[in-house]
């Protein structure tokens, strides 16, 4: 009958995931339970199969691994401004408007703005020029200056979608 059972995709939901615990970090809450609350909200909007509430698990721990990195990075780098903001500003000459969320928009210790993006690949980092050429980080520093942010750019935060791998015993032992 070709009856397959809804499969979670993966790479949207660790991104989604971590962005709720760097969200949650950045605004001075426990970033634990903004994960445990999105895996209660996405394991419950419908009738799940055992197997898919142990992925949506996979990723809590995964996400659970990542983060501790994060903040060992970050901490006390940038105070945040705005976090997972949602815009909408009027493109001059059409009828619609354009909509976006930032991830944060930060201040460092000189008191500059800049947008923060975080993304979870799962493979491989962005090159340099495939950032340079994502429309997405333009655009987004566009509607920050029309919406009276004067960001100076953006942070491109990679967060590798696994942990590191364990490493193997030596021959001697270590």
């Amino acid at each position: 009958l070709g009856i397959v059972p809804k499969r979670l995709i993966r790479a949207p939901s660790i991104g989604a995931c971590g962005h709720a615990a760097i969200a949650a970090y950045l605004r001075g809450e426990d970033w634990r339970e903004a994960i445990e609350r999105w895996f209660v909200e996405e394991t419950s909007k419908r009738e799940l199969f055992d197997e898919e509430i142990a992925e949506y698990r996979e990723i809590t721990e995964l996400i659970a691994g990542i983060i501790p990195r994060y903040i060992d990075t970050y901490q006390d780098e940038f105070t945040p401004v705005l976090v997972e903001q949602r815009f909408e500003i009027p493109v001059k000459g059409m009828r619609l408007n354009l909509i976006g969320y930032w991830d944060a928009i930060v201040k460092d210790r000189e008191g500059y703005l800049w947008i923060l993006e975080h993304k979870f690949p799962k493979q491989r980092f962005r090159t340099d020029t495939d950032i340079e050429l994502d429309g997405q980080i333009g655009i987004y520093q566009y509607a920050a200056h029309r919406l009276g942010y004067p960001v100076v750019g953006t942070i491109y935060n990679q967060l590798l979608a696994r942990l590191p791998a364990v490493p193997k015993l030596n021959k001697d032992g270590s």
